[in-house]
């Protein structure tokens, strides 16, 4: 998901300043500043929809910031489904207890548990019961029997990618909206400067 700014966005506001020494670079300064404010922005807004923490959806999120040789800027979303313990995650008697959207009551999610593998990663885990090769017990630890033959292959679990909570209309929507708003505000103050040190 990309929210993209070009040349024919910035055409009227490139003819405003065009009479100023200096003006490639104000253009610049401001898309600049504008997606680095919309991305702050747009971390809010999914931090309020969904339970993953601010640090974990800025992650998700990138710039590719706008050069004097390059008259163009984006703000990416990317990444793929996000693991579910990044959201809110809790073990208890029956399995583990999640909440993605805040707006939600929490769900669980029978016979998965939490663990950390040796590599560190930590996770939501559980068990795929349906491609063992008898009928298997939930309530037995089969992890603990030795060799392959009663080995149940271990699955992590994911919830929604910040990208898709991105698009959401109510959550893009109002990015878009306030992309050119936050851009004509940049662009006046850096004209601003530009012509008092003009003067």
């Amino acid at each position: 998901m990309n929210v993209k700014i070009d040349s024919q966005d910035l055409f009227e506001a490139q003819k405003t300043i065009a009479t100023f020494k200096g003006n490639k670079l104000v253009v610049q300064r401001a898309t600049n500043e504008m997606l680095s404010g919309l991305q702050t922005e747009s971390v809010k807004l999914i931090g309020a929809k969904v339970t993953a923490k601010a640090a974990v959806i800025r992650e998700h999120f990138s710039i590719k910031k706008m050069a004097r040789d390059r008259l163009a800027a984006e703000l990416i979303c990317t990444g793929p489904p996000l693991a579910l313990i990044k959201y809110t995650a809790t073990k208890v008697k029956k399995g583990v207890s999640v909440r993605v959207l805040k707006a939600n009551k929490k769900t669980v999610v029978k016979h998965a548990f939490i663990a950390t593998m040796k590599s560190g990663h930590k996770g939501v885990f559980w068990r795929r019961f349906d491609d063992f090769r008898v009928k298997a017990n939930p309530n037995f630890q089969y992890g603990f029997l030795k060799g392959t033959e009663y080995a149940l292959p271990i699955e992590e679990l994911y919830g929604p990618a910040i990208a898709d909570i991105f698009d959401d209309p109510d959550i893009i929507n109002p990015v878009l909206a306030n992309a050119n708003v936050r851009l004509q505000a940049r662009l006046e103050h850096h004209t601003n400067r530009l012509i008092d040190a003009a003067r």
